[in-house]
């Protein structure tokens, strides 16, 4: 059997992808079964919806997202994006050098999920990793392997989650790999998640969970996570900011710590400040629609998507800017095309007349010309159409 599926937003790669966000918005299926073959038919197309822009870095007067699978490059005012990546994988989590030389990426290049070089206008890829993933196939809530984090503030390394040498592999441990190339070396860490540097690269400002790609909202569990303080020379670590609920995504700037919690009113996550003298923390966006979401910051400002859209947040000014950005993709990711979904159906329905059928596949309830919301929507139930 084959599903035709239709323009929308960019398709999310499996093992990236972030579902509690974008499920139910991604993929337009349309189904038409003949009794026989159940081959399908095509359909029109519909117009394309905006374009889906996420893990966003900031260098200078550049910003590098991820959108369609690739990176693409757009000025900080916004504008049309370059793209910089064309490879048929999945390229997320960019982060510019300190330098703003290089940009640092996850990448599919050759099907597993490595550490990968460009530099900053674009340029050959080059492959800094070269471990497989300990599990076979991992939960979409735990991210992908050979995370990109963060880097060193000398810009010679690039610091990245892995579930190697770990005891339990639903969590990752933090190692770093020169951008010369060579085997990577741990941090003295047993776990971790989100990070960010001192600026004299002393200390860490750091995550010990990491549940960023997982669906919770409002939540104040076993694995809420806070932010913990670490020197590397007296190897002591403490905790600040304290919330019962969110505190992830630190991002140090002199001697204020900007990171995402939803201790607001209305637990919506949002850019707080931390001041590392006074302790006093302070709310910076005030969001009440959507969460802001993977926020990363550069040396003059933090980029975050929030509702769909890309913000800029000036430094040391704290100036929001709504950036208003083109991608121009050629939609080869999400035109109309035939996939096998044999395997996929779960439910199914003859018209009374016999002459039609109404196929649940994908977890959706599709037929010709009836498009779906990529949503569950159980068995299709009596299919009176005839």
């Amino acid at each position: 059997m084959t599903l035709s599926f239709f323009p929308g937003l960019c398709p999310i790669p499996g093992m990236f992808e972030d579902n509690h966000r974008l499920l139910g918005r991604l993929i337009r299926i349309g189904l038409g079964a003949l009794m026989s073959g159940l081959l399908v038919t095509p359909v029109l197309a519909q117009t394309p919806a905006p374009v889906f822009m996420r893990y966003p870095t900031i260098h200078g007067e550049s910003v590098v997202f991820e959108a369609c699978g690739n990176l693409w490059l757009i000025n900080r005012k916004g504008g049309t994006a370059q793209r910089l990546t064309t490879d048929p994988g999945f390229d997320i989590l960019p982060r510019f050098s300190p330098d703003g030389k290089y940009i640092a990426f996850t990448g599919q290049y050759q099907q597993n999920s490595d550490v990968y070089l460009i530099p900053a206008t674009g340029g050959v890829a080059k492959r800094l990793t070269f471990h497989s993933d300990v599990v076979d196939d991992a939960p979409l809530r735990w991210g992908p392997d050979n995370m990109v984090v963060t880097w060193t503030p000398d810009a010679k390394n690039i610091v990245f989650l892995s579930r190697r040498n770990t005891f339990n592999s639903w969590f990752g441990r933090y190692f770093v790999v020169p951008i010369t190339g060579g085997l990577p070396t741990e941090l003295p860490l047993d776990r971790g998640g989100m990070l960010s540097y001192s600026p004299d690269g002393q200390k860490i400002v750091y995550n010990r969970i990491f549940r960023n790609f997982r669906t919770w909202k409002r939540y104040d569990g076993g694995l809420s996570q806070q932010l913990y303080l670490y020197d590397f020379s007296s190897k002591q670590i403490a905790e600040i900011a304290p919330f019962q609920g969110t505190n992830t995504d630190p991002m140090w700037y002199g001697n204020t710590i900007y990171f995402l919690s939803d201790r607001d009113s209305n637990r919506r996550a949002n850019l707080w400040a931390y001041d590392l003298t006074t302790k006093a923390v302070r709310q910076i966006t005030k969001f009440t629609d959507y969460d802001v979401d993977w926020p990363s910051i550069g040396d003059n400002g933090i980029v975050f998507q929030q509702g769909g859209n890309l913000y800029v947040l000036d430094l040391p000014g704290e100036e929001l800017h709504k950036l208003d950005v083109m991608v121009p993709d050629d939609g080869t990711r999400s035109a109309p095309r035939f996939v096998d979904a044999s395997k996929q159906i779960r439910a199914y329905e003859i018209a009374p007349n016999g002459k039609r059928a109404l196929f649940e596949a994908r977890g959706d309830s599709p037929r010709r010309y009836l498009y779906g919301t990529g949503e569950r929507r159980g068995h299709p139930g009596h299919y009176r159409d005839q």
